[in-house]
């Protein structure tokens, strides 16, 4: 190899090195004020009373939100929100409506009611994890902890809060699922479609799959968080499935 091609070498190398570093600093710096934008939202909103959320104070930092999303034992705290008229634009956008690609929001999509009455109210979140995070993941990157059996027997619970209510739902199953459009595969206004869906969650024969002995009827809401699998597969979705357990 000559010298002036191993100088070319060199200097592409370098150049990609730098991209490299370049899109992990960016990225840390977008979710850095993803975060900090809703630690700052949390200060403004949270209130201790039965609904511990003060909406119209989110509503002066962003109008979209319609509801607010809590699991004990990860750091999904998060307002959620949904574009009244583009969806997935919160899967580039922070809760500033700054354009990033991560970390996003967390969402629903204009196929949901944005008072989470659907047969199966869809919500997403990138799986976000940076390693100086001391493993704790951002948006959905701590759902990767229900691919533990323990931790899935053990932590059942998720909390929305909206204007009007708290719902409380329990989680009953954690699927690898494929990477279609849920609302698109199953008509889940049609007893038949959401049966179909239900039924679907026990055929996926993954072996990092949870499930509980719940039983759960095209009688009831559920909810699914879908956000990438832990090795960010892009054949597959991490799902994780609630039913509502309780309304106040």
């Amino acid at each position: 190899m000559t010298k002036k091609r191993r100088t070319i070498i060199l200097i592409v190398l370098g150049v990609i090195v730098i991209c490299c570093a370049a899109f992990i600093i960016n990225s840390k710096l977008a979710s850095n004020r993803s975060e900090k934008a809703v630690d700052e939202l949390k200060e403004k909103v949270v209130e201790k009373v039965d609904i511990p959320i003060d909406f119209e104070a989110a509503w002066d930092v962003n109008e979209d939100v319609i509801a607010w999303i809590t699991i004990p034992n990860t750091t999904v705290d998060y307002p959620l929100l949904q574009s009244p008229d583009e969806d997935n634009y919160y899967v580039n956008h922070d809760l500033n409506k700054v354009e990033n690609w991560i970390p996003g929001s967390i969402y629903i999509n204009l196929t949901n009611s944005s008072d989470l009455t659907d047969n199966n109210t869809v919500i997403y979140g990138h799986n976000v994890h940076m390693a100086s995070d001391n493993g704790q993941g951002t948006m959905f990157g701590d759902l990767q902890k229900f691919y533990d059996e323990e931790f899935f027997k053990e932590n059942k619970e998720i909390i929305i809060y909206t204007p009007e209510h708290i719902y409380t739902y329990e989680i009953f199953a954690a699927v690898t699922y494929n990477n279609k459009l849920i609302t698109a595969l199953y008509d889940l206004d049609d007893k038949d479609g959401y049966q179909a869906f239900l039924d679907s969650l026990n055929n996926t024969n993954m072996a990092r799959d949870n499930y509980t002995d719940k039983e759960v009827t095209v009688d009831d809401k559920i909810i699914t968080l879908s956000t990438c699998t832990i090795d960010h597969d892009h054949d597959y979705r991490f799902l994780i499935t609630a039913v509502l357990v309780d309304e106040q």
